[in-house]
């Protein structure tokens, strides 16, 4: 059975303008399954993002989950091979999602 998070920090990596407007919605326009990492009741940027693959994106965003779960959504832990922190969101609209993860922030310099 899938863990949810209910509190602490989720993370989502930023490619466009929007940080979820590419993503596939249900047909009541909420989000399916949206890529973002996270650990129950953890804050701390780094341990969440520490096995977080930044690929091509430049940016990140962060909400706490608390917000997502306040507006009807779930943050259902799907950990990867590689990545133990992986999730997904689901059951709010991109307009929701952008909104709650609407602080972009660079990159530090690796």
């Amino acid at each position: 059975m899938s863990e949810d998070i209910t509190t602490g920090i989720v993370v989502r990596n930023i490619k466009s303008k929007g940080a979820f407007d590419e993503e596939e919605v249900d047909i009541h326009g909420r989000l399916l399954d949206a890529s973002v990492d996270a650990k129950q009741d953890d804050n701390n940027f780094a341990s969440v993002t520490e096995h977080m693959d930044r690929g091509k994106y430049n940016q990140y965003a962060t909400c706490d989950a608390k917000k997502i779960v306040q507006k009807g959504g779930r943050v259902r832990k799907v950990p990867l091979k590689n990545d133990p922190n992986h999730c997904e969101i689901f059951g709010i609209t991109i307009k929701e999602a952008n909104n709650l993860f609407s602080n972009h922030r660079d990159w530090p310099s690796e």
